[in-house]
């Protein structure tokens, strides 16, 4: 072979050579611009996931917040007209369901106060809304206790279930933002399942016998809960160190005084426990 065949051959392999390599190179660049790209769409949708996440977080928490300060309100307005209208020692408090069959469902549980010094005067409801009467409830109300709420009941005593009316809340463009209702419940009608029984309590050694007697007047009675429970003795000691051991509704749930043998709450008729049971009542001497 001659030398220009041989300078040929080696030009066409370098020129092979060269040209592979390029191809090699071009591969690899885009290979890693694939790479690159597949990492920042990563970037991207990990940081819109995170701020998707950040933005639910932030508007679950604003209305957590928002129904903490409706329910505060709702509270502080409930405290105030209790505290206006129920205040005065001549006022008196009893439901609805006194005024017989002309309460709806939902108001039969109303607290209704009366002025001693006015009784021709009708009564003050303490529920949210303006003249408000539980003969002619409202038509935009909430459950409160019952349906779509707090549910104390069996669907088969719609009775029992307490509504009140609506008041709104509006916003800066008076917008309504929020929905808020209440109601205020009768203690002193219920039966007090927290307190001893007259005959297992200590008189106090440094009172005299009227002052025994006026202090006494001032807690809840007990006697009867026979009545409502069953398995209840009074006069029994172990069952009256039981009623000292109550200081809230599931302490009543570990009494065996108060159960039936499901280990269920055995309450007699068919009112449910938050109509007709309190932890603890205590009264006032009053001039009514």
């Amino acid at each position: 072979m001659s030398s220009v065949g041989k300078n040929l051959l080696s030009r066409t392999n370098m020129h092979a050579l060269k040209s592979t390599d390029y191809k090699r190179q071009s591969g690899f660049a885009l290979v890693v611009a694939l790479s690159l790209m597949a990492f920042v769409l990563m970037v991207i949708l990990s940081m819109s996931l995170l701020v998707q996440v950040e933005t639910t977080n932030a508007s679950r928490s604003l209305d957590q917040l928002r129904a903490k300060e409706a329910a505060r309100l709702a509270l502080m307005m409930a405290i105030g007209e209790l505290q206006k209208h129920a205040g005065p020692d001549q006022r008196v408090t009893a439901r609805a369901e006194i005024l017989g069959d002309s309460v709806q469902n939902g108001e039969r549980y109303w607290t209704g106060v009366w002025d001693t010094d006015n009784p021709g005067n009708p009564p003050v409801w303490l529920v949210s809304g303006l003249n408000t009467d539980p003969t002619a409830p409202s038509t935009e109300s909430l459950n409160l206790l019952g349906a779509s709420s707090v549910d104390i009941t069996s669907t088969n005593y719609p009775e029992q279930y307490v509504s009140a009316p609506i008041i709104k809340v509006n916003g800066r463009n008076n917008e309504t933002v929020q929905e808020i209702a209440w109601w205020i419940s009768d203690e002193g009608v219920k039966a007090s399942v927290g307190t001893l029984p007259l005959n297992s309590r200590t008189k106090p050694n440094f009172l005299d016998e009227t002052e025994t007697a006026a202090t006494e007047l001032q807690i809840a009675n007990t006697q009867g809960l026979e009545e409502l429970f069953t398995n209840y003795d009074r006069f029994d000691p172990a069952d009256a160190v039981t009623q000292s051991r109550i200081s809230s509704s599931r302490d009543l749930l570990l009494q065996n005084s108060f159960l039936d043998e499901d280990g269920k709450l055995d309450l007699s008729g068919d009112e449910a426990p938050v109509h007709s049971l309190n932890i603890g009542s205590y009264g006032v001497l009053a001039n009514t």
